[in-house]
């Protein structure tokens, strides 16, 4: 408070700056006069062709891009696991070999389901025996 005192005691309510008279009331008339004139008539602007060309360009070029990038993961995929020797060993072997790979008997699908069902009583029996 005393800070604003003092500066009223030294230079008075004195404003520095005025405004003209009517500034207010014929601001809207003057910054309307100084717009070309197809603006004051509110017509729809009409994008440029550049612009419009892009605007129906952009899909498509996400699109592409998209495209682009799986082929491209696509392609190093393939091409690193054919370094890593996968692609080339699975491309020699036939489909007879893999189905003899593949084919399990009986017993050993018996001994892996027994090996891999192991009940409370079967743990605590080992856990007990240990």
């Amino acid at each position: 408070m005393n800070s604003e005192n003092l500066l009223q005691s030294e230079y008075g309510n004195k404003r520095p700056f005025t405004v003209p008279e009517n500034y207010f009331s014929e601001l809207s008339s003057r910054v309307m006069a100084q717009m070309p004139a197809e603006e004051q008539g509110h017509e729809a602007l009409t994008p440029k062709p550049r612009r419009a060309l892009m605007r129906r360009l952009r899909p498509l070029a996400v699109a592409a891009m998209t495209i682009g990038v799986v082929l491209i993961g696509f392609l190093a995929y393939n091409l690193f696991s054919s370094r890593q020797g996968n692609g080339a060993a699975l491309a020699d072997i036939d489909v007879e070999q893999i189905a003899d790979m593949v084919s399990v008997s009986d017993d050993d699908f018996e001994q892996a389901a027994d090996y891999f069902m192991v009940d409370e009583d079967d743990m605590y029996a080992y856990m007990a025996g240990d």
